[in-house]
């Protein structure tokens, strides 16, 4: 499964909507194909172009007979920014087409074509009067004014009649500038961009010049799939120096190019492609204001917000549609049980999120996110059969952890929305299998904990057992899965044992609203992480237990939270960034943050802790930094937490 990021205004159905008619005019879609779920078009060499008053597109596309071809289409681009699909005009032999204008205003196309010899020929066409047909075409030797050896040039010709060329040198764009129609050429001049191997686009428009390229991966330790991102700046002093802006896409396993800018006053419609491992490929055009598509899409600074929780609501969707493109394209699944079981439940909340609703503005999907509830269903279900008879799940690795099976009650009741009436009672037939299993081994405590389990060892025996108190299993298997259990059957012992382990974790907590670090014979749990586990089965207790578990959380957390916005770091982030990755788990720190605001306290400190954390998490420029597009364990934990953290974010709603 592959995905596209176009980072729009048109994320709808999430968040706060736009305030303002002028926010929302900052970036339309015009039309769009392919996308998850839809037909894609072997396309490559994207162009578009706008004269006598007809909006063109047109693009290189492989033949029956394995011959290239272009096709021209017109596309609509309505005041009211309704969606429109290309309507196909012709076919015809070439490749690599360019759309201008003459001199009188008529649509010319440049393109390619082989000759006899197998020389490069520029064919010319242009469009006849009746708007539909093409003139036969005149052709030529195809002429550069490009120094020789320049690699990928790209040339626009300013105001004054100087020509300005960028290309690539290795990873490096380049400027020089010609006085003379490219007589002579001045030295390279480097901008400071770093590319790939693929062209990049110069285009004038009436801010100056605009500059278009695709940036690959960090580095070789980036996590699989690779996110590729188009990338765009601007420059009002012909090239001298350059602005970066919001990125036109990001993509995720697969890249986007081939961009052809046309402008009209201070309007830019801006057309891509998006190339996926198949050859098949998904077509994009927008139209924007670019000042106020600049400062829509950069997110605001902490004192000025334009979210609740996140600084952005809708950055923070399109940040969650990429986490999930990402997710849904992983070259295999985790190892992990519990690492497998937030990604999946990740996955169904950005479902539930950002999944296109009736009357909502059209807007580019990246992800197919009915896809992600699918493969978590899949999944829920290998869990079923994949229960042993004692009732446990096997972790993927050498051991037999209580927390780490709970994960998978966590991801049932997730799936509840989207599962059939026998799966569910399937999934609760499961979760008390697990409940009876703890409660048979001794793992239920008297004073309401939970024990630890078996550590290294697959085969369960009296003597690898660990029953010491451990808050993380008493969280996530006493209250989450006691809690959920009570729901579906009634059993009022389910009730009792899960507010006794509500109680023992309450109890935990140091006066000044911490949690101890737990060490037991070489398994270490730092107090963040304690935190992040803990305050999801709090969340649970207040969804399921009802008034008393709400009354109970409400007198005994001010001081929890307190501790909590004591210690944040200056970027928002929590814990220590050792080996035992405590910074990896912390982000679920917000989601109880918003909990918190909206089930406890209203307090715009706690709001404020959560949009200085969301920073991070909504710029996908920063996720390689932070971790998120790394490679490594509590790299992939983290990745695999943030899911439902962007999701909360998105919705400016706790995610359970």
């Amino acid at each position: 499964m592959r995905g596209l990021l176009g980072i729009a205004l048109a994320m709808t159905g999430c968040g706060r909507s736009p305030s303002s008619s002028a926010e929302k005019a900052a970036e339309t879609l015009l039309w769009t194909i392919g996308g998850p779920g839809t037909p894609r078009t072997p396309a490559r060499h994207l162009t578009i172009g706008i004269a006598g008053g007809k909006n063109l597109v047109a693009w290189t596309e492989p033949s029956p007979s394995g011959k290239n071809r272009i096709r021209v289409s017109t596309f609509l681009t309505a005041g009211t920014g309704a969606v429109s699909q290309p309507l196909s005009m012709v076919l015809f032999d070439g490749t690599n087409p360019r759309l201008s204008a003459a001199p009188d205003g008529t649509p010319v196309i440049r393109y390619r074509l082989e000759s006899p010899s197998g020389a490069p020929l520029q064919a010319i066409r242009r469009l006849a009067a009746n708007g539909t047909e093409w003139t036969e075409p005149t052709a030529g030797l195809e002429t550069f004014t490009t120094p020789s050896g320049t690699i990928a040039p790209a040339v626009v010709k300013t105001a004054d009649g100087r020509l300005v060329l960028v290309e690539r040198v290795a990873r490096e764009l380049v400027r020089r500038v010609s006085m003379d129609d490219g007589r002579s050429w001045s030295a390279g001049t480097p901008l400071g961009l770093a590319t790939d191997s693929l062209p990049h686009t110069l285009a004038r428009i009436q801010q100056g010049l605009l500059l278009a390229w695709t940036e690959g991966p960090a580095d070789s330790n980036a996590a699989l799939p690779g996110v590729w991102t188009l990338r765009l700046a601007v420059s009002k002093d012909d090239g001298a120096t350059w602005t970066r802006l919001p990125p036109l896409a990001r993509a995720a396993g697969e890249v986007p190019v081939s961009v052809s800018f046309v402008s009209r006053q201070d309007t830019v419609i801006a057309a891509f492609a998006i190339e996926s491992r198949d050859g098949n490929d998904a077509l994009s055009c927008s139209r924007f204001d670019l000042d106020r598509r600049t400062a829509a899409l950069t997110a605001p600074p902490l004192d000025a917000p334009r979210g609740r929780y996140a600084l952005d609501t809708r950055l923070a969707a399109a940040a969650l549609e990429l986490w999930a493109a990402h997710t849904l394209d992983r070259p295999e699944v985790s190892k992990r049980l519990f690492i497998e079981g937030y990604f999946l439940r990740g996955l169904v909340a950005a479902h539930d999120v950002l999944a296109p609703r009736p009357g909502a503005a059209p807007r580019r999907r990246s992800a197919d996110t009915e896809h992600g509830v699918l493969q978590a269903l899949s999944f829920a279900d290998w869990m079923l059969s994949g229960q042993d008879a004692d009732g446990y799940w096997p972790l993927g690795y050498k051991a037999v952890y209580i927390a780490d099976m709970a994960a998978v009650v966590g991801l049932f009741s997730a799936l509840e929305p989207h599962a059939a009436p026998a799966t569910r009672q399937h999934y609760v037939a499961a979760a008390a299998r697990f409940a009876h299993a703890l409660e048979r081994d001794g793992m239920l405590l008297p004073n309401g904990a939970c024990g630890v389990g078996w550590k290294a060892t697959r085969v369960r025996s009296e003597s690898t057992a660990v029953r010491e108190p451990y808050l993380v299993s008493t969280a996530l298997a006493g209250i989450e899965t006691h809690a959920w259990l009570y729901v579906h059957t009634h059993d009022e012992a389910y009730r009792v044992r899960a507010l006794a382990a509500l109680d023992y974790t309450l109890s935990s907590l140091q006066p000044d609203g911490s949690f101890a670090s737990f060490v037991h014979d070489g398994l270490v749990e730092w107090p963040f992480t304690t935190a992040a586990y803990v305050e999801e089965a709090w969340m649970a207790a207040d969804r399921d237990l009802g008034k008393v578990a709400h009354e109970r959380l409400k007198r005994a957390l001010r001081p929890h939270v307190a501790w909590l916005l004591r210690n944040q770091r200056p970027d928002g982030t929590w814990g220590n960034t050792g080996v035992y990755g405590e910074w990896a788990r912390t982000p679920a720190i917000l989601n109880f943050l918003i909990w918190y605001d909206q089930r406890c306290e209203s307090r715009p400190d706690v709001r404020q802790a959560v949009q200085r954390a969301s920073a991070l998490l909504i710029d996908p420029d920063k996720w390689y930094e932070s971790g998120l597009l790394r490679a490594g364990l509590n790299e992939e934990v983290q990745r695999a937490i943030v899911g439902r953290v962007l999701a909360a974010l998105a919705s400016e709603r706790p995610i359970y």
